[in-house]
Order: structure tokens, then sequence, then C-alpha cells
């Protein structure tokens, strides 16, 4: 990674500017024990109702899912990506159970819920472990 020069408008802590979303990964293997710290750190967002709508699929390099994940990016990121440890996708439940009641409801909000988990990834214990991530959006249908 080249030097950061990213400067904040105003006082934030350092994670917000030295995060960054590389392209080029090494391959290298990432053990399963921190790529679960990871998702632990997740579970802990905060969501409406702590309903927690976010799940996260991972396939680890050279494990059956991995084809099958990176089958799912577009031409431009499986690129990239087919040389990262671990691909996650993150889906979100869209409806959940009032504390109380008996049917589920439409959860309007899930995505902005699992955006919350989400972001807790790149900005505290991926960055804290040194483990470079970058999250792709665009897939194929």
């Amino acid at each position: 990674m080249s030097a950061n020069t990213r400067v904040a408008d105003y006082a934030i802590h350092p994670q917000f500017t030295q995060r960054w979303s590389p392209r080029a990964f090494t391959g290298e293997s990432i053990p399963e024990e921190t790529l679960l710290s990871f998702f632990e750190a997740a579970r802990w967002a905060p969501s409406a109702y702590n309903s927690q709508p976010w799940r996260f699929l991972y396939a680890r390099r050279d494990t059956p899912n991995w084809e099958r994940f990176l089958g799912l990016l577009n031409e431009f990121n499986r690129g990239w990506a087919q040389h990262a440890s671990a691909l996650v996708i993150v889906i979100s439940k869209t409806s959940f159970t009032v504390p109380g009641a008996s049917e589920e409801t439409p959860a309007l909000w899930h995505t902005f819920d699992t955006g919350s988990a989400w972001a807790t990834w790149p900005c505290k214990p991926a960055s804290v472990a040194g483990t470079p991530t970058a999250w792709p959006v665009s897939t194929r249908n």
C-alpha cells in the first residue's frame, strides 16, 4: 500500500482515514479463527429490536464453495477477488417478529442494520488484525 494521503476535515480516529479497499491480495490463507472473530464483532453491531437481520456466508480458498462464491462476482471483481483468502457474502432477513407478537412483519430497516454489521469489518477487527478487506457490491443475478 502506498503512503496514506487522506486528510479528514475534522478530527476523527485514524482507523477511518487509514481504511482502504485493496484490489490486490497475496492469496495468503486467513486462519478460520481470525475470520470467525470478525463475525463475532459483527454480531455485536446495533440493530432495531436487536433483530440482527444480517447473515454472513463465507468460503475460504480451497473449500467446496470457493468457486461457487467466486462465480457470483462480475468479471472485473472476480479478477482480483480470486486472490483473496476468503469470500464473504452478506445477506439480510427482510422480516422479523416484533417482541410480544406472533407473526412476522416487514423489517423495512434490514439493509440499514445489515450495513451496521458490515461496517464493523473494515473499520475495526480487520484493521486491528492487519487484514485488508474489500467489498465488491456488483454480482451476477
